[in-house]
């Protein structure tokens, strides 16, 4: 029994709707990836910048302490 051409371009479609729907998946969780690691390193850069903020007060707080006891 033969298939329409009706019938076997749907077919075709459900078979590259289902290819589609993997590789759009995948890229969904590509970018999804791309934007963790573009977060992880926005908050190893705030990381340093609080890190050397808070050096720069241990630093004034020590010299203040010294100030005051001369």
């Amino acid at each position: 029994m033969s298939m329409s051409i009706k019938d076997q371009n749907n077919k075709y479609q459900q078979i590259i709707g289902k290819d589609g729907d993997k590789a759009s998946e995948i890229k969904k969780i590509e970018c999804e990836q791309r934007l963790i690691v573009e977060r992880m390193l926005r908050l190893e850069v705030q990381k340093e910048r609080l890190q050397n903020l808070l050096d720069v007060l241990q630093s004034l707080d020590s010299d203040q302490d010294d100030d005051e006891s001369n």
